[in-house]
């Protein structure tokens, strides 16, 4: 049987946005465009040929997703799910669609979470993903990359999101979680999600009237939300510094992973 590959990475999903309010965080409008897409290759494929979406990485932008109106840099398995939870529930027509995709025969979901959704990297999380696209015995159409950002093809060819070519995004995949002195796991974030957390997301909380330059609203950030997020930033520059190498005068190209 045929068997063609669809590749779809970065679509950024917020926690969408309710009618008549604005939601600076939300990244993506094409719901209805997602859907045509997987339509148009499902009525391609037809009942004789196998699909494959491969969904790689930062399909969710669970970094722009508060919990408790607060912007969590410790991610239990209980946080990964309700930011994930958000999101779905803010994307009807994007969770039909691969509700219906993955409904069909000879289909099925390959997942590589990215440095913007690790959150999947929590079984909690890719069981509430399965649940709401996948229920039921379709869960098996659903397979989760979490032990490498690869995802290695038979035919030689290698399907990455790029992070892991970026230091300041990277992670260990032997040992993505920490332990909390009370035992809990959380998510171990690399310096660039703490950036986002902690600087960046809190200088689009400036009111559009009176936001300043982006430059100056990191710098604002960083020294008065909070002290966390000058440390952030201080390691997200230490990370770039140690990139570049203390013998070199020339950083190695970075992937456009961010």
């Amino acid at each position: 049987m045929k068997l063609l590959r669809i590749v779809v990475s970065d679509l950024h999903l917020g926690t969408g946005v309710e009618h008549g309010k604005r939601n600076p965080y939300e990244d993506f409008y094409e719901d209805d465009r997602f859907a045509e897409l997987l339509a148009h290759y499902d009525a391609l494929a037809g009942d004789q040929s196998e699909i494959e979406l491969i969904l790689n990485g930062d399909i969710f932008d669970l970094l722009k997703v508060k919990v408790n109106d607060i912007w969590p840099v410790e991610i239990t398995e209980e946080i990964a799910v309700e930011k994930l939870r958000l999101c779905l529930e803010g994307h009807p027509r994007f969770v039909l669609a691969l509700r219906r995709f993955v409904t069909r025969a000879h289909r099925r979901l390959v997942y590589l979470p990215g440095n913007h959704d690790l959150e999947l990297l929590f079984v909690g999380a890719q069981e509430l993903f399965c649940r709401y696209v996948a229920p039921g015995e379709r869960a098996d159409r659903v397979r989760f990359i979490t032990n490498t950002d690869t995802y290695y093809l038979p035919e030689g060819i290698q399907i990455r999101h790029g992070h892991q070519l970026e230091r300041i995004h990277r992670i260990q995949y032997a040992k993505p979680f920490r332990k909390r002195r009370d035992g809990t796991l959380v998510l171990d974030l690399p310096y660039g999600s703490l950036w986002i957390l902690e600087v960046m997301n809190p200088a689009k909380e400036f009111p559009e009237q009176r936001r300043p330059h982006p430059a100056a609203a990191a710098v604002h950030s960083g020294i008065a939300v909070s002290g966390s997020a000058l440390r952030a930033a201080v390691h997200a520059a230490l990370a770039v510094f140690i990139c570049c190498g203390a013998a070199s005068s020339r950083c190695a190209p970075f992937a456009s992973a961010s």
